[in-house]
């Protein structure tokens, strides 16, 4: 998407800017970010209590409390949302035609979408290996752990389906 805007009158220096400080965002994703999550957090970004808790249920199974304020921010996660606001008002700013301006609208709120939702997967991930581990710790000699990853004995069948399954059938 950056570089569509480069192609319809962006400028050169502030594509090659945004594109090395989204990848800079994606390697931070890819490595660091798990390092940082824990319950003790004072970034936002960071804690597993906060970002987990839904504000509007008050109940104690979706609402966690903080013993701590949120009162940092993360360089690194600070340079992902720079960058997306940058390319925003380089989007709205732009000379594109209507149709292109809302077609590159509707990519970005879907990039938007997926950055959201790769944070809030890594954010569980690292959750529930912490509650693994947990449990792992309080098994004795009378109990044990039972793992189902349902992926595992679906996403094979998935791929062994016929092609006919993919696509419409005749008649």
């Amino acid at each position: 998407m950056v570089q569509a805007l480069e192609e319809d009158g962006g400028q050169e220096g502030w594509v090659e800017d945004k594109i090395k400080a989204l990848k800079e965002a994606k390697r931070y994703l890819k490595t660091d970010y798990k390092l940082h999550i824990s319950r003790d957090e004072e970034c936002t970004d960071h804690c597993i209590v906060h970002a987990l808790s839904d504000p509007s249920n008050n109940s104690a199974d979706f609402h966690g409390e903080c013993y701590h304020n949120h009162k940092t921010n993360c360089e690194r996660c600070d340079v992902l949302e720079n960058v997306i606001a940058k390319i925003l008002q380089e989007l709205e700013d732009s000379g594109l035609s209507k149709d292109k301006k809302a077609s590159m609208m509707f990519n970005y709120k879907e990039c938007i979408q997926n950055i959201s939702a790769w944070k809030a997967h890594l954010l569980r991930s690292v959750n529930q290996e912490d509650a693994k581990q947990d449990t792992l710790d309080k098994l004795n000699e009378g109990s044990c752990l039972t793992v189902m990853d349902w992926a595992m004995k679906f996403l094979p069948h998935h791929y062994r389906e016929q092609m006919s399954e993919f696509f419409g059938k005749r008649g």
